[in-house]
């Protein structure tokens, strides 16, 4: 089982004859992933619930929740506090930096299909330069999420089947935004106006006010991420009061996992 076809990922035209030997290391580097993911399920003793729609198809011996949220909403601050509790954190931002390190097969296929000069002298990736560049053409970015997010996805699924302790959090800012969702048991969302974004946001990026407010309208429309939310944590007041309900619900997560585990059947 994956989130994603291992033969789609493998023969998509992402390139030309002269990418082979750069895409043959791809594939290569997914199918470690892959292998590392099938190993993990079955030392964590995963359970398959499978079905044609595409939901979640494992059911993992940790519970996980996802938490999200709009710029500028203190995605960041929340999940610092519940790791501050011993809760492992798979952040999909790091993720998406790990996968395109200096001398990994993605880093070597966007620059022999970008140039080299997204490249720094270190031979890192040049995130605002490649970001400027795919914004600016709906093709490029296409080609460039067809090549990360099946690593990003898998690297991802690898995280989670690792994970020990009560639950495990799932940190992006794009889970409903995608099919990650499917990948964990509840939605936390943590919730602020869009004054409070704006402000804070400019306060932190000093962006202009038009690229805030873009940013703002390119995501799920603040009443969708609610209805689709389990959880909600307000963040319109200070750190010391969401601190104070991340403790909350870190207590009541716990009891939603022991509780689970109590049920599920003996083995």
């Amino acid at each position: 089982w994956t989130l994603f076809s291992r033969r789609w990922f493998c023969h998509a035209n992402l390139g030309t004859a002269s990418s082979r030997s750069v895409w043959d290391a791809l594939c290569a580097a997914l199918n470690r992933y892959i292998d590392a993911i099938s190993a993990l399920k079955k030392g964590a003793g995963l359970t398959k619930t499978m079905d044609k729609s595409g939901t979640k198809n494992e059911t993992m011996s940790t519970m996980i929740v996802g938490l999200t949220g709009g710029i500028g909403s203190g995605k960041s601050a929340a999940a610092e506090l519940f790791a501050a509790q011993g809760i492992e954190l798979v952040d999909t931002d790091l993720l998406a930096r790990e996968v395109v390190e200096a001398g990994l097969p993605a880093l070597h296929a966007i620059a022999e299909h970008f140039g080299d000069d997204l490249l720094d002298s270190a031979g890192n990736l040049d995130r605002a330069r490649l970001r400027a560049l795919v914004f600016a053409d709906p093709k490029k970015k296409v080609w460039l999420e067809a090549l990360l997010h099946p690593l990003i996805r898998a690297l991802m699924m690898s995280r989670l089947a690792a994970c020990t302790g009560p639950y495990c959090l799932l940190v992006s800012p794009l889970l409903l935004e995608t099919d990650q969702a499917k990948a964990v048991d509840r939605v936390l969302v943590i919730d602020v106006s869009k004054d409070t974004q704006l402000a804070r946001t400019l306060q932190r990026d000093r962006s202009s006010l038009e690229t805030i407010e873009a940013i703002i309208e390119a995501q799920i429309a603040r009443s969708d991420r609610l209805a689709r939310a389990d959880d909600i944590i307000s963040n319109e007041a200070d750190l010391a009061s969401l601190a104070d309900a991340v403790l909350a619900q870190h207590k009541q997560y716990c009891v939603m996992s022991k509780a689970a585990q109590m049920s599920k059947p003996n083995e």
